[in-house]
């Protein structure tokens, strides 16, 4: 553990601590919050994480995450009731912030209708949605007119809205809350974090979220028979608020694994009764940080399962698109934002000064043109094109350490990551070998040897082999899993 994981999980228990008496109808709301977004941006404080100064204005002192770990399982069993097993009630799926992402197909598949429920936050946010979709037409966006589906077998589950359930504003309880809580501050006046105005704005924001979840999902425990809970992440204020409620509630959970377990921030400390993740390091993983092997099941995600579905536009059709040239290789890079923009262009430079291939770029997940695109004219955009069907295109991928180099592995395609060094790495790309690079110019040598040597294509090959059996387990649909995970525990 370095000093600045070191300082964060020390600051974390400190703040766990330090907010101990802000509670709302016994539960401890710090325990609820997202502590990485009350940090936020802030560079001063980022930087002074990476210091051994900082541990001046600690008292805790974590050498290892099993110790946050530890606490959350103490927290967690706190509010636990014995699991009361409904084997007809209702599967909820609480789909915040669209990180759920399991296909129709899956819930049709294995999910009876009539016992299948996704529950989303506010209706409101349906109102912004549509509203923006008014404008993007006037703005000329051209939107095609479907034939009508022969088939309903894709249609989708019925849905929710937390703010059904939510009989009273509790603007009365959040004002008290946040009262005490400015009180808290005034204890630590010359904190480094809690004195920045972004904490305290988050920390608002938060509070409201939380004291409001709490009501909301209380009322809905009320009114409907729930079998199980199937929450994407237990990082956010409103899955972990939602799962801690289903445990005073004697409901079992799921955390799904949204994404590659890249740091370890967006992953611990564990909530749900069970996460469900992807394959042997996750659970490997999660054992070293402190979870009971009965707290992690091997599923996969159901998005995966349709990876080897053709692809919705034909190679040839999407060679046309883009306008690559048909006689070269394509190289999909993936790229995220403004990160790495610095080693990115390194790369493309060097890749596209020793080879004659097609080179297209996907900002991941952002559906904007990249700047990259726009000061490189040999570069291909992939905006508004799907991520399955440029895998589909491709004939190497080169990604960030991002889920995209895993899903491109199972789509049978080669991968190489471009991977600087942060905070919190779990390494999960390091058994790749030598197909993992720091150095963008290193890298664009290794995919350009590809292309031309066969030793080459054997270690990545090999590798990539070696990666997918512990990895991720495709013996079967992860849908199919996941059901019988939810049927194991309900029954």
């Amino acid at each position: 553990m370095n000093i600045f994981e070191s300082n964060y999980w020390s600051a974390y228990l400190d703040f766990l601590e330090d907010f101990q008496s802000l509670q709302y109808k016994g539960y401890t709301i710090a325990h609820l919050c997202h502590f990485r977004s009350l940090i936020g941006k802030n560079a001063k404080v980022l930087a002074a994480l990476e210091k051994a100064t900082f541990r001046k204005v600690l008292r805790n002192r974590v050498t290892d995450s099993t110790q946050v770990q530890a606490v959350f399982n103490h927290f967690k069993a706190s509010h636990q009731v014995p699991v009361n097993k409904k084997p007809n009630g209702k599967i909820i799926f609480h789909d915040v912030y669209n990180l759920m992402r399991i296909p129709n197909e899956t819930y049709t598949k294995y999910f009876q209708k009539h016992r299948t429920l996704i529950v989303k936050e506010k209706a409101s946010k349906l109102k912004e949605e549509k509203l923006k979709q008014k404008s993007a037409m006037k703005k000329g966006a051209r939107m095609k007119k479907k034939a009508p589906s022969k088939t309903v077998k894709s249609a989708s589950p019925p849905v929710q809205y937390f703010d059904a359930y939510q009989k009273h504003p509790r603007t009365s309880a959040i004002s008290q809350a946040k009262l005490h809580a400015t009180k808290l501050l005034k204890k630590f006046p010359n904190h480094p974090i809690y004195q920045d105005a972004n904490f305290r704005k988050v920390l608002w924001i938060q509070i409201s979220k939380i004291i409001l979840r709490v009501e909301e999902a209380t009322q809905l425990f009320r009114s409907l028979s729930v079998s199980a809970i199937v929450v994407p992440s237990t990082h956010y204020p409103e899955s972990r608020t939602f799962v801690m409620v289903a445990a005073k509630h004697g409901v079992p959970t799921i955390c799904m694994q949204h994404g590659i377990i890249s740091g370890e921030f967006g992953y611990l400390p564990k909530i749900a009764d069970v996460d469900a993740v992807y394959g042997r390091f996750e659970v490997d993983w999660y054992i070293s940080k402190g979870v009971k092997p009965k707290g992690v099941a091997i599923i996969g995600h159901p998005r995966f399962d349709l990876i080897h579905k053709p692809a919705k536009s034909s190679k040839a059709k999407l060679v046309r698109q883009l306008g690559l040239d048909p006689k070269k290789k394509t190289v999909l890079v993936i790229v995220r934002g403004g990160s790495q923009v610095k080693s990115w262009r390194k790369f493309l430079d060097r890749l596209h000064g020793k080879s004659k291939v097609n080179i297209v770029v996907k900002d991941y997940p952002s559906s904007k043109s990249q700047r990259l695109v726009k000061s490189n004219p040999y570069i291909f955009s992939a905006q508004g094109l799907q991520l399955y069907d440029l895998l589909h295109l491709s004939d190497v991928v080169v990604s960030y350490s991002s889920t995209v180099g895993l899903e491109a592995m199972l789509a049978k395609k080669p991968v190489f990551i471009l991977n600087e060094p942060f905070p919190g790495y779990s390494g999960y790309y390091t058994i790749l070998g030598k197909l993992v690079q720091s150095n963008p110019v290193r890298l664009a040598d290794l995919v350009t040897s590809y292309f031309h040597t066969n030793d080459m294509k054997v270690y990545v090959r090999n590798k990539e082999k070696a990666f997918l059996d512990r990895s991720y387990n495709q013996k079967h649909p992860a849908g199919k899993r996941l059901a019988g995970l939810i049927h194991h525990m309900t029954n």
